[in-house]
């Protein structure tokens, strides 16, 4: 009867303005209006980022509404976290393994510093390392509390959300392994490919292109047939909401 009463209680059940649906705020939203100093960095850090904010927020929305925690979507929402910083967590000790091996590689020539291949090999183990350090760190914040309690749950939320960029912060935050080691592989990529185009044959060459155009078609399919990408979209909605909010002003 406690969480029942609770739950009627946070709801504003009995009242007019009562929630009706659990991932619904009882406030007025603001429709497809942005803040011009946000929706630009916003804006740049999904592209940066692989989208990746943008599936969080997603997922946060459902989870914390009007600073509530919902408690049953939290124990699968902090699961499904867990279970994504760990498998994280695996791929980037991979990856700085075949990172570091690749420097052992003898026409890796780790003496030319400024060699194209070099920099980006560091720079590939840079950000494995920074996925590896930041997915060990979220999930060592995450299970400091309780997933069976919402009120651990909301003091882990309100610390992480930032004043000003509020739950788009936090899904920031969330996506930064994940977006760290998509730039580590493709750094490590640029590295390889760098030593096999300097100093390869012709026929080499030719087999190792068509298999980068291939995997790279095959990538880009993926991402328009799964719709993960929607810049122009939303670069529509940002500047309709733009316009709307200097109207309004």
């Amino acid at each position: 009867m406690h969480y029942f009463s609770k739950a009627k209680f946070f709801n504003f059940c009995g009242l007019p303005c009562a929630r009706l649906d659990a991932d619904k705020s009882v406030h007025p939203e603001d429709k497809g209006i942005f803040h011009p100093l946000t929706v630009g960095p916003s804006m740049v850090l999904d592209v940066m980022l692989f989208w990746a904010p943008q599936a969080h927020y997603q997922d946060l929305r459902r989870v914390l509404v009007d600073e509530c925690i919902n408690a049953p979507r939290w124990k699968g929402f902090s699961r499904d976290l867990m279970a994504e910083w760990n498998g994280i967590t695996i791929y980037s000790t991979v990856m700085l393994a075949v990172d570091v091996s690749f420097l052992a590689v003898g026409n890796v020539n780790i003496s030319t510093s400024q060699s194209v291949g070099v920099i980006a090999n560091y720079l590939s183990t840079i950000f494995i390392t920074g996925s590896l350090i930041l997915s060990l760190l979220l999930a060592r914040q995450t299970q400091k509390y309780d997933p069976e309690s919402a009120e651990g749950a909301a003091r882990l939320l309100s610390n992480m959300m930032g004043h000003f960029f509020g739950m788009r912060a936090l899904a920031t935050v969330h996506s930064l392994p994940y977006a760290m080691l998509m730039w580590g592989m493709i750094f490590f990529a640029i590295s390889f490919l760098y030593n096999v185009f300097k100093s390869t044959t012709v026929t080499m060459l030719a087999s190792v292109v068509s298999g980068s155009v291939v995997v790279t078609m095959f990538i880009l399919w993926f991402i328009w047939a799964a719709r993960e990408v929607h810049i122009f979209t939303r670069m529509a909605k940002a500047i309709q909401g733009f316009i709307v909010g200097n109207s309004v002003s």
